[in-house]
């Protein structure tokens, strides 16, 4: 929600007018937003994910060489916002649609300028790649090879699949129907962090020095956790009325 509260502040700020904020989007911004608004608007979601992934960071670093649940929170919250961002980046002048679109339609030789987001994109994914392997590694901490592995394959696939379905969950009572916003939902999930999946594979052969993660129970995180659910799920699902 980050990603499009952000878009309706900037929209807001620059003309536009938003009626309406769901899961998956937002209404009403189009009249009134133009030239460097528009530009504003379309990288909005962006910076906001990457805002996140930059206080994910800061918190994970805390915990290296002797890693905790406060670490495994920090890195989902870093390699979850770094991931999305960085996929729209590649698959949304691909195929022609989304954010950055909005940002390219603004330039002369668009399919030019597509290409060139297309190809960034790619250089970005394949240093998050060696960001997402490296501080997995980092996460699990020590101990034998097996055992990191196990921490790893629990701790991406709870992510990946926890992410996901509440997201396609949400995107099930959208205004716009299941048909249009559920697959979106599902991309910008499943779709866009599956790479943090493939990072176990890496883990046997990476050791770190420190301690093994401690993951322990805590209920604070967990009650966290199921009230953004239950906002995303209920409040943004069926969608915010702002007008």
């Amino acid at each position: 929600m980050g990603h499009q509260l952000a878009h309706v502040l900037v929209g807001s700020l620059a003309g536009g007018h938003p009626t309406l904020v769901t899961s998956t989007g937002f209404e009403g911004y189009e009249a009134g937003v133009r030239n460097a608004g528009a530009l504003a608007l379309a990288a909005s979601g962006a910076v906001a994910h990457a805002a996140l992934a930059l206080v994910g960071w800061m918190v994970f670093r805390r915990g290296v060489r002797a890693p905790t649940t406060s670490s495994a929170v920090g890195w989902i919250v870093f390699v979850v916002n770094a991931w999305i961002p960085t996929a729209y980046l590649v698959v949304t002048p691909l195929v022609g649609l989304g954010d950055w679109m909005l940002l390219l339609e603004r330039f002369p030789h668009v399919g030019p300028m597509r290409a060139s987001a297309v190809v960034t994109g790619l250089f970005i994914a394949g240093q998050m790649w060696k960001a997402t392997a490296d501080t997995l590694a980092r996460l699990v901490g020590n101990g034998p090879a097996e055992a990191r592995a196990g921490r790893g394959r629990v701790i991406t696939r709870s992510v990946w699949v926890t992410g996901g379905l509440v997201a396609v969950v949400a995107a099930a009572l959208d205004p716009a129907g299941p048909l249009r916003a559920m697959p979106i939902a599902a991309a910008g999930t499943f779709g866009s962090t599956w790479p943090i999946l493939l990072a176990v594979r890496s883990l046997p052969g990476t050791p770190v020095p420190g301690a093994p993660l401690r993951l322990q129970r805590s209920i604070p995180i967990l009650v966290l956790g199921v009230v953004a659910a239950l906002v995303l799920v209920v409040v943004f699902g069926p969608g915010l009325r702002l007008d």
